[in-house]
């Protein structure tokens, strides 16, 4: 099995829709053409890459010590679907768990003060 991770900052960005009841934000900026640390992408990538965001684990927080180091279960907060190009980057939909300890705060978060 072929596993591979992704190490990107969602950001909301754009017109996000928050469904408390469904537990998913629509319209999150999944991907950006230019990157935090200065990486560009070209369109034809992203478009590519857009099939393995699909379904992508989004953990809480960075990992303690080593980046590659093995993510807690109890970090696992939500996943990616629909993930689509559109102008900008790869967007989508973040379906998170109504039950994680952090649910509250980013529910409140996502609809109040977007990043």
């Amino acid at each position: 099995m072929n596993i591979q991770q992704f190490r990107e900052i969602t950001e909301a960005a754009g017109p996000m829709q928050v469904d408390q009841e469904a537990s998913v934000v629509r319209g999150v900026k999944i991907l950006g053409q230019v990157s935090k640390n200065g990486r560009t992408y070209k369109e034809t990538a992203m478009r590519e890459a857009a099939a393995l965001y699909e379904g992508a684990s989004v953990n809480i927080d960075h990992p303690d010590g080593r980046p590659d180091q093995p993510r807690s279960y109890r970090d696992r907060f939500a996943i990616v679907k629909n993930v689509h190009f559109r102008e900008g980057g790869l967007w989508g939909d973040l379906h998170y768990n109504p039950k994680h300890a952090v649910a509250e705060q980013f529910a409140w978060d996502a609809e109040n003060a977007p990043l």
